[in-house]
């Protein structure tokens, strides 16, 4: 799996692209197929696996492991390979769910939570909703020093992200 905050294959100064292995849930042992375990895994609650379910595009139901990811050479990536080789791109709720994953395995989060307290004043958006399709993300202005808070919609899940100024 090529790790990115957006799809990066296509800059020509990205020298480095980061990977994590993808192994199929089918060459696990069969110890760590349990009920428990597959549910755990499918619920993104192991730190260090990231889920993939199976798509159409010959990619069966797999997981991503963080713990081995390293970075390549670009010269791994060249238009053609990436043309015949690449199976699937994650859905915008899918990309949320791995920078959730990524900032879990890092110990840091893309955001702020419902405890945090507000860094700068400004207008908040809660990209959890923003991600998970919402209408009408939830938005909020917090003065420097306010806990964020829970978000109407997503409760203690909400991360808010200032939204930068238009100016």
């Amino acid at each position: 799996m090529i790790v990115s905050r957006s799809c990066e294959l296509d800059k020509p100064m990205r020298k480095h692209y980061l990977v994590a292995p993808v192994i199929s849930i089918e060459d696990l042992q069969e110890e760590q197929k349990s009920e428990e375990a597959l549910r755990n895994l499918r619920e993104n609650s192991i730190i260090h696996r990231f889920y993939l379910p199976k798509h159409e595009s010959n990619l069966p139901e797999s997981f991503a492991d963080l713990t081995q990811m390293l970075p390549l050479h670009q010269s791994f990536f060249d238009k053609e390979t990436i043309e015949n080789r690449l199976a699937a791109r994650l859905s915008a709720v899918a990309t949320s769910a791995l920078q959730f994953a990524l900032s879990d395995f890092y110990g840091t989060k893309f955001g702020f939570s419902h405890k945090d307290t507000c860094p700068q004043t400004g207008p908040y958006s809660c990209s959890n909703c923003f991600y998970s399709g919402q209408p009408r993300p939830l938005s909020r202005n917090v003065a420097t020093g306010d806990r964020f808070g829970n978000c109407d919609q997503c409760g203690e899940q909400a991360i808010w992200v200032k939204i930068p100024s238009l100016q």
